[in-house]
């Protein structure tokens, strides 16, 4: 079969948990320029707790008040539930205008790149499936994600190992995702590795290498101080 498109692949190191929300809205914002969809894989470099974008910052402060340190939260430019960023992958797809997952509605490019992270899993001997169901009622105010399957989730033996949120502008679509490692025997490398060959799959492309330019750097840290460092945004409901 052949190639029928290229995307971007940023192989990212472990930053912040500000730098790593602030470059992700700076590549959201770039993603028209860049003309193809784009997969950045990251890691965290401590614990943080995220929690999406219309989430109750005091009703979720007031659930994890009993941990040993206070841990940092911050709010994602996406929707979504509470994720505890400790032993696992993460990963950002952003989709230009005009692209053909940027056409589906939101459950169906759910559904189409969860099925890329399905193969990664498959792959690794871990047989899962994807959650057909709609999620129960509940107070998404304070869910948490991998507490609460939603459709098109990843499951293995009725047990979420991965979730995303999504954000949609003028410009294209913000996919965060997260794979739990802890239920997994493989390395991050590996499990790495698997998810890259999982999209190439899946979306029948093959991917150019991504490093962004020392001006994008500098708006994301600039953005991590501004913004996703502030109390005026983390806390803001």
């Amino acid at each position: 079969m052949s190639i029928s498109e290229q995307w971007l692949l940023f192989n990212d190191i472990n930053h912040s948990p500000f730098f790593n929300m602030a470059i992700d809205e700076v590549l959201m914002n770039e993603v028209a320029e860049m003309e193809k969809p784009l997969l950045r894989i990251y890691g965290w470099d401590r614990y943080a707790i995220s929690i999406g974008y219309i989430q109750n910052y005091n009703a979720i402060i007031n659930e994890v008040a009993n941990e040993k340190e206070e841990p940092i939260i911050i709010r994602r430019p996406t929707g979504g539930g509470v994720v505890y960023h400790e032993n696992e992958l993460t990963y950002t797809v952003t989709i230009p205008k005009g692209h053909k997952i940027e056409s589906l509605d939101t459950t169906e490019s759910y559904k189409i790149i969860h099925l890329a992270v399905l193969k990664c899993l498959n792959s690794l001997d871990v047989l899962g499936d994807l959650q057909i169901s709609k999620s129960k009622s509940v107070d998404r105010g304070t869910m948490q994600c991998f507490i609460t399957p939603t459709k098109y989730d990843v499951m293995v033996n009725n047990i979420k190992y991965s979730g995303s949120a999504q954000r949609r502008t003028k410009k294209g679509i913000l996919h965060q995702g997260s794979i739990i490692l802890r239920k997994l025997k493989d390395s991050k490398t590996t499990v790495k590795s698997a998810l890259i060959a999982g999209f190439e799959q899946e979306f029948n492309m093959k991917f150019l290498n991504y490093i962004p330019n020392d001006s994008l750097i500098k708006e994301a840290e600039s953005l991590a101080q501004t913004k996703y460092q502030t109390k005026e945004w983390n806390q803001r409901r």
